[in-house]
């Protein structure tokens, strides 16, 4: 009879164990499978899911747009850049600074050339027959005839940022208005036919008589 009341007791213990199943898993915190039925199972955190496979063609269409993103590569990207080429140097030929030292080194090959009034050729000059024939000879284009017209050709130039090859101009030398025209050398100096006893010269713009008809400067190139 004792048994069978122990026996009873036993199952009773057992029976009540399967109903409260957190009490057990505290009473056996090293076995926590007691715990798998019960309602506070431990979380599990789903696996994260990798990526699917990306194809060779797909990966280089990426590259390809991510590369012509990049601010390294000018807009239209790469394939465009090939296209267009480098960007080309202006040439020496056409650079301002080039066209005046022509100018000026012509001119200067005509110096002691003697003074002819309206003459344009190596035999006699005058100061609108020099920068005529000196632009003949570099086969560009020529200007007015006389001094008066070339004043109004071009563009102005202030005086500060005289470049050799520009044309400076004098008024009230021999005649009313503008009278006389040089090509500037630089250094502050020109070159004109100055007159039948001088022909062809070099004269600073310091020089008092120029300096007090002084009237302006002119680009043409």
């Amino acid at each position: 009879m004792k048994k069978g009341a122990r026996l009873f007791i036993a199952l009773i213990f057992v029976a009540a164990c399967g109903i409260d199943q957190p009490v057990c898993a505290a009473r056996h915190p090293h076995r926590p499978w007691l715990m798998l039925h019960s309602g506070h199972a431990p979380e599990i955190t789903p696996a994260r899911r990798s990526a699917p496979p990306v194809s060779r063609a797909a990966f280089s269409r990426r590259t390809r747009a991510a590369r012509m993103k990049s601010p390294a590569h000018p807009a239209g990207g790469p394939s465009m850049a090939r296209a267009n080429g480098p960007a080309l140097a202006p040439s020496s030929e056409t650079h301002p600074d080039k066209v005046g030292a022509q100018v000026v080194s012509q001119a200067l090959s005509y110096r002691g050339t003697r003074y002819r009034f309206g003459g344009t050729t190596k035999r006699g000059l005058d100061c609108s027959g020099l920068v005529a024939r000196v632009y003949e000879d570099l086969k560009r284009k020529r200007g007015p005839r006389v001094s008066s017209a070339l004043d109004r050709s071009g563009k102005p130039v202030a005086l500060s940022n005289l470049r050799p090859g520009d044309l400076v101009f004098f008024k009230n030398t021999y005649r009313r208005g503008i009278s006389h025209v040089g090509i500037y050398a630089g250094h502050n100096k020109f070159v004109h036919a100055a007159d039948h006893r001088h022909g062809v010269i070099v004269t600073a713009l310091s020089d008092p008589y120029f300096q007090l008809h002084y009237a302006g400067a002119r680009r043409l190139y």
